[in-house]
């Protein structure tokens, strides 16, 4: 569009604007803004094409305009977006206007190169190195921050076939990397200790875990399933919660459960 926009101003063709009557300006095929209310008497700006006795645009405006297109060079389109299903909108500076947006977008251009010691012409390159580096290091932070701290470790209280682990919130408000934390510990448990149920807790957020191919654990005459037995341990405190046969979270209505009334629950459901 800007190139198409810009062939036509460098063309330095004719900007005529007249007054005539509605139905004249019909006539002419004359483009209308659609919901406008028009007078009998409209204001047609004309841009014609002495080359091919054409006219590239025919149109109603009420505005003042320029005698010839150069005086709009350069356009520039400045923003885009969608206003409809198939429809995008467009909005878009010319002449001094559109040199003055230039220079501003040369100048934020100069204050970042500046800020990254980076010639222009390497700009977008940095920028894609350091948005690389930053994901790479969040996932590390991630990484860390889901590993258990030595001087705060898990405890576990243990009922028959049912391990109820506490372990510390190492990562405060950040949602995803509790639940994050939580599943890492849970699936290693899982791994280690195949023949046994285990709940973690970690202040509300309740995650439980089982090996639902293991002959030797049983939910009376089911088989395991993580999330149906967590939905009715959650329901004793107030919370609620599920996931699939293996792996289940959720969260209840307290800040600190007891692991010992957790186990003896865990019981009386899998029995």
């Amino acid at each position: 569009v800007e190139d198409y926009v810009n062939n036509i101003i460098l063309a330095n063709l004719p900007v005529a604007a007249k007054t005539m009557h509605m139905e004249e300006a019909k006539e002419l095929n004359a483009a209308m803004l659609f919901g406008e209310k028009y007078g009998d008497t409209v204001r047609v700006v004309t841009i014609e094409n002495g080359d091919t006795n054409t006219a590239e645009s025919v149109e109603l405006c009420g505005g003042t305009h320029i005698e010839s297109t150069l005086h709009a060079f350069p356009f520039k389109i400045v923003s885009e977006s969608s206003t409809a299903a198939g429809t995008r909108r467009i909005e878009a500076v010319a002449g001094k206007a559109a040199l003055s947006w230039l220079e501003a977008q040369k100048k934020t251009l100069d204050q970042l190169c500046g800020v990254l010691k980076v010639p222009s012409t390497d700009t977008l390159y940095q920028v894609l190195k350091l948005k690389n580096r930053i994901k790479q290091l969040e996932k590390e932070l991630l990484t860390l921050r889901t590993q258990p701290i030595d001087s705060t470790a898990p405890t576990m209280v243990s009922l028959g076939n049912v391990c109820v682990h506490t372990i510390p919130n190492n990562c405060h408000d950040d949602k995803k990397a509790i639940l994050k934390m939580i599943q890492t510990f849970a699936n290693a448990q899982r791994d280690k200790y195949p023949d046994s149920w285990h709940v973690i807790l970690c202040g509300s957020q309740v995650a439980c875990t089982v090996e639902p191919n293991n002959s030797c654990i049983s939910t009376g005459s089911s088989a395991p399933h993580a999330g149906k037995v967590l939905k009715k341990l959650l329901q004793e405190f107030g919370g609620n919660g599920g996931g699939n046969d293996r792996f289940a979270q959720g969260k209840a209505d307290i800040d600190c459960i007891d692991p010992d009334a957790v186990a003896q629950k865990m019981q009386n459901i899998i029995q």
